[in-house]
């Protein structure tokens, strides 16, 4: 038989209270005594709480958070499977900076989300409250200096009880900090603009551009100048094909009727020439349509270690990106490509909002 035993914390020495008994030999061995609260009394004390409140910290990052501000005429808020939540008055919302949208220094907006549905059947179920506060230093945290900044600052510290965003599970975060069940398993992602592009003006002359008959003009006379007596031949010999073979020239310079031509020979080459000019519309058509067609245009990055990525000022002009920073993702390129780091250090930015936004710009 084994005791299980109790430790009730006391003001000057610990005691121990045997709250039940395990006999090896029973089938139902487990002997557990009821709950003996304050006063020896075996029902709990009415007034008392009885549930749980919990200080969560989080971040808003669509679509696991998203903080909406409420209608400044009726303050009533536009989301209705949202929880109010408690952010300061120099955090932007929805793109905005102006200081004065927040009188106040916290003020109580309206939080929505995949993870602000989760956390509310968290609460149904294990019984507990909870209020959500926006950390003032809008980070997700990394180890700096010897102290820990952002969400993982306010939960090292432990000024809140939990977080609950979207936040990346590393071997330095689980040494201050207890992580459930991933509820999704996601990578580093590289995110370029893509633009489609425009048509110009003048793309039905693609095929027939301004510099082409110049440029072959030039070409030919270098080369009529070194082999002049060869190409004096071949010239004779295509005004001949061009001039006399053509259905005025079997018509000897005279006016060409109108009618349909009787002769054998005059309806064969007729012939000949209008298939020619079919083929030749039919080919300069497709090949404007092939270029009037608009393409999206992309940088196709390779992955992490991409030239481009690796090597940016070799190329002109340097090729910039960045990342959000003091978050995993900056702390793994720090550790692994120092110089991508230090030439994208310039470029980082502090929510992935922001860095959207800066993608599209260009």
């Amino acid at each position: 038989m084994c005791g299980l035993m109790s430790i009730l914390a006391g003001r000057r020495w610990n005691s121990t209270l045997t709250i039940g008994h395990w006999h090896s030999w029973k089938k139902d061995g487990l002997d557990i005594q009821d709950i003996v609260w304050p006063g020896h009394s075996h029902v709990p004390p009415e007034n008392g709480p009885d549930k749980f409140h919990l200080k969560v910290a989080f971040l808003e990052e669509p679509p696991f958070i998203s903080i909406v501000p409420p209608d400044p005429v009726s303050g009533r808020y536009p989301v209705s499977h949202g929880v109010p939540c408690r952010v300061g008055n120099h955090v932007p919302l929805n793109g905005e900076t102006d200081p004065g949208l927040f009188p106040a220094r916290n003020v109580t907006q309206c939080c929505s989300g995949f993870c602000i549905d989760l956390l509310e059947k968290f609460s149904d179920d294990l019984g507990f409250t909870y209020e959500l506060i926006r950390v003032d230093d809008p980070k997700y945290g990394t180890h700096q200096n010897g102290r820990w900044n952002g969400l993982m600052g306010a939960l090292a510290n432990r000024r809140v009880d939990m977080v609950m965003t979207s936040l990346t599970v590393n071997a330095e975060r689980e040494h201050v900090a207890d992580f459930k069940i991933p509820f999704m398993e996601a990578g580093i992602a590289i995110l370029v603009a893509k633009r489609t592009g425009i048509i110009s003006p003048t793309a039905f002359l693609v095929r027939c551009c301004f510099s082409v008959g110049p440029h072959r003009a030039v070409r030919y006379g270098i080369l009529a100048s070194r082999r002049r007596r060869c190409h004096s031949s071949i010239a004779a010999l295509a005004i001949f094909l061009f001039k006399w073979l053509s259905p005025s020239g079997y018509n000897m310079q005279a006016s060409v009727n109108i009618d349909c031509p009787k002769g054998f020979t005059s309806r064969f080459i007729s012939n000949v020439w209008a298939t020619f000019a079919v083929v030749f519309l039919a080919i300069y058509t497709a090949n404007l349509a092939a270029n009037m067609i608009t393409r999206e245009e992309f940088y196709d990055l390779s992955g992490v270690e991409d030239p481009r990525l690796m090597s940016p000022k070799s190329h002109e002009p340097p090729f910039r990106f960045g990342t959000v920073s003091n978050t995993h993702t900056e702390a793994t390129i720090l550790r692994h490509y120092k110089e991508m780091h230090y030439h994208m250090r310039n470029y980082n930015l502090n929510e992935i909002r922001a860095g959207i936004k800066a993608v599209k710009r260009g």
